[in-house]
């Protein structure tokens, strides 16, 4: 009887450690994630995203005029940068909050990985050899305070400025041939895209496949055709007629995106086809055809942890005992774009290419 009462004891202390404080500003909201001393190094430390971090204090009123644009921020950066908070009034985060050298509130900080040479053979390679690796991923991430303007758009640029980028540009299709020699336990995609810039929502697929995909970029005003002779012609002449055959279809119309996959060893490629290449269609795309699935982002086993986290913030129990569609990205998994009109269509202006 009484170890019985004990472990209820035991279970209610657990689970009232576990719940969300109820001062928290973002309890409610599902793009933010409400970290505490337990959980931050795992959300912010070991992952290969950008973290934009709050940290903030229930009774600063500059932290109540800050929020409703915190919560605008977030959305907007919905699966590209992390937006996290810290409630500094919290006894257990306090220490949390002197270690990143917290003085006042709100203070904003931007948390970045730091980056991986992963040509080499592929391998993780780290220039900096003094700093830890988990799992391909550094254990400290460096981190700057923002002092920029706190208005939506000043605050997300900043942020979409800071996303590491392990996409490659290439110059021209010509070079196509150097790819043969990149190592083979990464996959080949190539993006012709309709603009110059690589795009966030492209470097935060880099990022979600970082040691199985490496993805290239390819400005389509600068696309030509490839010459049927010479030793790549040779090695990969179905390649070269497929490539070909997509180029003349990229010369015709400018203002289209397309993505492509290449197989050397069966010599042959294989091209998206969804209707928009965005990170559902993605993700669908590369599980199909290589089986691949992400070590981040809203379709990986992390984004799950992250999503229980966003939603079981208030009541401190997991999202998966909820309702069935809680395993997808918030609002259902949609990932299309704001269309220029403004009116809503999905979570994020960045979600497609």
């Amino acid at each position: 009887m009484i170890r019985s009462l004990w472990l209820g004891l035991l279970y209610y202390c657990v689970s009232f450690t576990l719940a969300a404080s109820p001062d928290n500003f973002y309890n409610d909201d599902k793009y933010i994630i409400e970290a505490t001393s337990r959980s931050f190094d795992r959300i912010v430390h070991r992952s290969n995203y950008t973290s934009l971090v709050e940290f903030y204090a229930p009774w600063c009123g500059h932290c109540k005029n800050l929020a409703p644009t915190m919560k605008k921020v977030a959305k907007k950066l919905d699966g590209l940068v992390q937006v996290v908070t810290v409630n500094c009034d919290v006894d257990s985060n306090k220490p949390l909050c002197g270690e990143y050298g917290v003085e006042g509130f709100p203070t904003l900080k931007v948390f970045k990985p730091q980056k991986f040479d992963l040509w080499n053979h592929g391998n993780w390679t780290n220039t900096n050899k003094k700093v830890k690796k988990v799992q391909g991923r550094l254990t400290q991430h460096v981190f700057e305070t923002y002092i920029g303007e706190r208005k939506m758009s000043t605050m997300v640029d900043y942020c979409l400025s800071r996303i590491k980028n392990y996409v490659k540009k290439v110059g021209n299709v010509n070079k196509f041939h150097k790819l043969d020699s990149m190592p083979l336990d990464r996959k080949p995609i190539i993006v012709f895209s309709k603009n110059d810039r690589i795009s966030p929502v492209l470097k935060s697929m880099g990022l979600d496949w970082l040691d199985q995909v490496q993805f290239f970029s390819i400005y389509n005003k600068k696309v030509s055709l490839i010459p049927k002779e010479g030793d790549f012609y040779k090695k990969y002449p179905n390649i070269v007629d497929q490539l070909n055959e997509i180029i003349e279809s990229v010369k015709k119309d400018l203002s289209k995106t397309h993505m492509i996959a290449l197989d050397y060893t069966n010599d042959k490629i294989i091209e998206y086809k969804g209707k928009s290449i965005n990170k559902e269609g993605v993700n669908k795309f590369l599980n199909d055809e290589f089986h691949l699935k992400p070590k981040e982002g809203p379709f990986s086993k992390r984004g799950e942890y992250l999503m229980r986290l966003k939603s079981g913030k208030k009541s401190g129990k997991k999202s998966g005992n909820n309702n069935n569609n809680n395993n997808k990205p918030p609002g259902g998994g949609n990932w299309q774009r704001v269309p220029k009109n403004g009116k809503k269509n999905g979570n994020s202006v960045h979600d497609e290419l």
